[in-house]
Order: structure tokens, then C-alpha cells, then sequence
């Protein structure tokens, strides 16, 4: 769970970032849009969404059997527009979408211990 891993190795104040950006994107109203600020798309079919917590930025997917989001990877972003990092790591999220959704569909998914 490398997003997992890059969560917990930053700062308190990034956590806490994150967090605020996850808790804002949970409570905005149904066919409403996040604050750019807080989450952007990055790649629209599949649709993968960046979670933001300032220069950090968290890869997710969304389940197709309904509302979960998988947060998958983490990178920095620098500049205004995405680097080839930042292009590298929302393909990593495409492959992992798919690997991710042939296991559930073989059943043999497994958790974190």
C-alpha cells in the first residue's frame, strides 16, 4: 500500500493537510464538484483523481462496485503543470486500477496486515 506508506512518512501538518482534503472531499454534496484545491482529476477514463495536501499529492481510483476510492500512490508536485513524475505515477494508478480489479473479480484479494 504505497500510498499508505507516503502518508504515514510525512509530516504531521501534510497528514493533517490530507486529511482536511479527504474530510472536505467526504462532505460536499452529491453531484458536487470537490475544491480544486483539495482533489483534481487527473485522468478521466478511468477516472483517477489527485488528493491534495500542498506540494503532495495522492493517486485514487473509485471501486466500480460502488463508493469506495482506492488511494494508490503519492508524488510531489512543483510546478504549476504535472511533471513526467506526476504523469508516471497516474499510469502506476491506471495499472493498478486494473490488477486490482482482475484480483477482486478471481477473488483473491488480499488486506494489508
Amino acid at each position: 500500500m504505497p500510498g499508505l506508506d507516503a502518508y504515514e512518512a510525512l509530516q504531521k501538518v501534510s497528514q493533517d493537510d490530507f486529511l482536511a482534503s479527504v474530510c472536505h472531499w467526504g462532505n460536499i454534496a452529491p453531484g458536487s464538484r470537490a475544491a480544486k484545491s483539495r482533489v483534481n482529476q487527473e485522468h478521466e477514463n478511468p477516472l483517477v483523481v489527485a488528493i491534495k495536501a500542498g506540494k503532495h499529492r495522492f493517486t485514487a481510483f473509485r471501486e466500480e462496485s460502488g463508493a469506495t476510492w482506492i488511494v494508490c500512490h503519492h508524488y510531489l508536485k512543483e510546478g504549476e503543470q504535472r511533471d513526467k513524475s506526476g504523469d508516471r505515477i497516474v499510469k502506476r494508478t491506471i495499472k493498478d486500477r486494473d490488477a486490482y480489479l482482475d484480483l477482486l473479480k478471481a477473488d483473491e484479494y488480499y488486506e494489508r496486515n
